[in-house]
């Protein structure tokens, strides 16, 4: 999924192997360091937990969108789909995650599609 926002930051072509209903989640690498220094600084009790991270649960089209606001509309025709059909299957059709514990714990994602582009791509 990273290579899709590279691709558009990049101005350069990219054929996606899943559709752009796809769905996945999404977190950028700050925002992962932000939640695991998070955990690290959690009083013991809380620490021994197993957390599930809050995630962005966004369709390609949806970050497709963003990145296009970032980084203009003509960037749109660089992106092509050509879904592979066991890829779509296994990492094309994530669920929504509920994680009302770890955002009660102080864990975050990163708010929205246009923020993780921000941060994943420091732009």
């Amino acid at each position: 999924m990273s290579e899709l926002m590279h691709a558009v930051a990049d101005d350069r072509p990219y054929t996606c192997p899943v559709s752009a209903e796809a769905t996945a989640w999404w977190m950028s690498v700050g925002c992962c360091v932000q939640n695991l220094l998070h955990a690290v600084a959690l009083e013991p009790e809380s620490a021994n937990r197993v957390w599930q991270l809050p995630v962005l649960h966004r369709s390609v089209t949806e970050i497709l969108e963003a990145l296009c606001d970032r980084f203009g509309e003509d960037r749109r025709s660089l992106i092509s789909f050509e879904p592979e059909s066991d890829l779509e299957r296994l990492l094309g059709r994530y669920p929504p995650l509920e994680t009302p514990e770890a955002l009660t714990a102080g864990f975050v994602h990163d708010g929205n599609e246009h923020e993780l582009v921000k941060r994943a791509l420091h732009c």
